[in-house]
């Protein structure tokens, strides 16, 4: 399936979220620092960080599309090179945004966005640019991932530090008969990865999703967070479309 693409600034779409399209947050992590993970980027809008990102090149950023299908790219700021969300690190503002035109807020299906920098940033210890995978995953592999959101469902307010968590890719049968109980599908965009009581929450929405230094996924949804019964959902950076669309972005 061919997609076609637009600007996010010229998109007008009326949703609302619904209990399984909460943004996603880190729970059962740990702390650590952005030097580990130099790809890591918050987006902030009106000083506030509401997201996160991951650098695939030093002008470009990778989120969700959920995160700003619904604000305009001179709102944004792109943060990198922070562990701590109070320090100042390398600021950006964004030139332009993409989003798929397939993208569904209801289930976040093709749930990927595609940022440009108005000056690219300086690579260093604590900025660097993430490759995106180029072979599949199957279930049963783990997956990093990190994010500056809620540590628990019920924490009344997000992480300010940097906080990872190492999740176990689940099969996408057994995922979607596990989300159909809440009548959301899980389509060919999605993979779900979950550990127990680990997991994404309230904030992490688009972090990457990371196996052995390559980034396979988004940060996307959930039910809940940390629950047994229903697994984080992420972008699936190996579908074809959504590799496609990104690459076309990138490559202007």
């Amino acid at each position: 399936m061919k997609l076609n693409y637009k600007l996010t600034l010229l998109m007008l779409i009326s949703c609302l979220y619904g209990t399984t399209n909460a943004q996603k947050r880190i729970v059962g992590g740990t702390t650590t620092k952005i030097s580990k993970y130099p790809y890591m980027l918050g987006l902030l809008q009106d000083g506030k960080y509401f997201c996160a990102a991951s650098l695939i090149t030093r002008k470009n950023a990778l989120s969700a599309a959920h995160c700003v299908y619904d604000k305009q790219a001179s709102q944004l700021i792109v943060q990198g090179g922070v562990t701590d969300l109070g320090q100042k690190g390398q600021r950006r503002g964004v030139n332009r945004m993409w989003i798929p035109e397939g993208f569904d807020l209801t289930p976040n299906d093709f749930d990927v966005a595609v940022l440009e920098f108005r000056k690219p940033m300086v690579l260093g210890v604590n900025v660097a640019i993430i490759p995106l995978a180029k072979s599949r995953i199957r279930a049963g592999m783990r997956m990093r991932v990190c994010g500056w959101g809620k540590t628990s469902e019920n924490a009344q307010t997000a992480a300010t530090k940097l906080h990872t968590v190492v999740v176990q890719i689940i099969g996408g049968d057994k995922c979607a008969t596990q989300y159909k109980k809440s009548n959301t599908k899980i389509t060919s965009t999605m993979l779900c990865a979950g550990h127990g009581d680990k997991d994404a929450c309230t904030g992490d929405s688009g972090a990457p999703a990371v196996v052995n230094g390559k980034q396979y996924g988004i940060v996307s949804f959930g039910n809940g967070c940390g629950r047994k019964e229903y697994p984080g959902v992420y972008t699936k950076i190996m579908n074809v479309d959504v590799r496609n669309f990104i690459y076309d972005c990138i490559r202007g």
